[in-house]
């Protein structure tokens, strides 16, 4: 079971002075790229009309299913879920589902609703049905959210762009459910659905509606067959807002609600919260995995370089050993592992924050992509009686360039790069592609024979 757990920044290393560190010498590199195309070549299409490409800017959550082979990015920019086939890494399918998604926001040159009214946002591939997950803006005729006449919503495609389900995420209260968040003004609907993540055990996607313009601050839990909505847990410190069990306070998480995660040893969801309560820290939520839906835990994250105003925790993802590393935003400087079995806490350094993080059970490293140094944070997970340590980070030479994800049969990592200026010398431009269009850089590193696809460190998560 969990045992209480605060992170603070005075036990850092402790568990680091009793147990050997894990080798930490593999240097990841760009072994190639696959180029966004340039119009007038179409990058999918809208019905029978083929859409010319346009370049990489805004992109979100990425994910790879290693039984599908195929890799996922969220390309607001294209309006689209780019897929690619991870066996051959030649060239990109454009995801468009019916009705599109809403695409960038307003300040990205796109026409979606401002605030936080952009989509594609999160994205998930469910093992073993070949279903694309992804979440999405609301339908909005103008720029404000008054002219918003559809919620944000759930988007199901298979691998071949053929839409299987759209799921608007539009509680309402009633007398069953009075605890769902209402209709807000001036919308009347909600925003944009962001983050999400699957529950095998209970067949749930969890989906986090995070959009500040349209007052909205909860999670979904979806059921995956039917998009039928099973329950709703407001985040937002209102009178039906969950509670944290251990001090018995509303929980609000208004400044945002980021990255989660299914937990395979404890079958829980975990969610991290950049900010709670408005005060300097942020938290990891661990929710149940299946009815009743409740908040179980709330671990404030303390850590010295993770605390607003610079930023708290992001990413998330459940690495081996009991670890869980939470990735933490903004111009932070560190992120932390912390421990489902209540240990005491490791911390990763980074040169500023990090959105997305991930964990490669083939090779047995996180990923942490750090946007405005240009550079990819590399951590070797440690296993057995070692610790995490990290190997050395790889230059993304483009900033904004974030969100990794890896393969973990090929020990490949996919990290997007976004459009640079033409003549940039960047990522793109040197392994043969266009700068001013944006690729999908595809590192690799002659792994090392303690790190290599660790079959009974991987199991260990389970």
């Amino acid at each position: 079971m969990f045992r209480s757990v605060k992170v603070c920044a005075s036990i850092a290393f402790v568990v680091g002075a009793v147990m050997p560190a894990a080798q930490a010498d593999e240097q990841y590199s760009v072994v190639k790229i696959v180029q966004i195309p340039a119009a007038p070549t179409a990058c999918g299409k809208v019905g029978n009309v083929s859409v010319p490409c346009k370049p990489l800017i805004s992109a979100d959550i990425a994910w790879v299913d290693g039984d599908s082979h195929a890799y996922a990015l969220a390309d607001r920019s294209n309006s689209a879920i780019d897929v690619i086939d991870t066996r051959k890494n030649d060239k990109i399918s454009f995801l468009r589902p019916d009705p599109p998604f809403a695409g960038a926001s307003v300040a990205n040159g796109g026409t979606a609703a401002a605030p936080n009214g952009a989509g594609p946002n999160g994205v998930i591939i469910i093992e073993g049905k070949d279903d694309v997950w992804a979440g999405d803006g609301p339908h909005c005729t103008g720029k404000t959210t008054d002219t918003c006449d559809k919620s944000g919503s759930l988007k199901v495609m298979d691998l071949k762009g053929k839409t299987k389900g759209v799921f608007y995420i539009n509680p309402t209260p009633s007398a069953a459910h009075p605890d769902w968040p209402p209709v807000t003004a001036p919308a009347t609907v909600h925003g944009r659905v962001d983050e999400i993540c699957y529950n095998p055990a209970s067949d749930v996607v969890l989906a986090g509606s995070n959009a500040s313009g349209f007052g909205d601050s909860f999670i979904s839990f979806v059921k995956e067959d039917t998009g039928e909505i099973e329950a709703v847990i407001r985040l937002d410190s209102s009178k039906f807002a969950a509670v944290d069990p251990d001090l018995g306070t509303a929980i609000n998480a208004n400044s945002g609600i980021e990255q989660c995660q299914y937990n395979p040893r404890d079958k829980k969801f975990y969610l991290a919260i950049p900010q709670l309560n408005k005060g300097p820290n942020g938290a990891v939520l661990r929710i149940s995995g299946k009815a009743p839906f409740k908040v179980e835990k709330v671990i404030q994250i303390t850590a010295a370089g993770c605390v607003q105003p610079a930023g708290g925790p992001a990413g998330l993802t459940i690495g081996p050993d009991h670890q869980i590393l939470v990735g933490c935003n903004g111009s932070s400087t560190q992120s932390v592992i912390i421990y489902d079995d209540g240990r005491l806490p490791l911390y990763v350094k980074t040169a500023n924050g990090v959105d997305e993080v991930w964990f490669d059970r083939g090779s047995n490293h996180y990923y942490l992509a750090q946007a405005s140094s240009a550079i990819m944070g590399v951590e070797d997970a440690g296993h057995g009686k070692t610790l995490p340590s990290p190997d050395p980070d790889a230059t993304t030479q483009a900033g904004n360039s974030r969100n990794p994800a890896a393969d973990p049969q090929k020990n490949l990592v996919y990290l997007p790069v976004v459009a640079a200026p033409a003549g940039t010398g960047g990522i793109c431009q040197t392994h043969g592609g266009l700068d001013a269009q944006g690729c999908i850089a595809i590192f690799s590193a002659p792994l090392d024979k303690d790190d290599k696809h660790r079959k009974k460190e991987a199991s260990d998560r389970d």
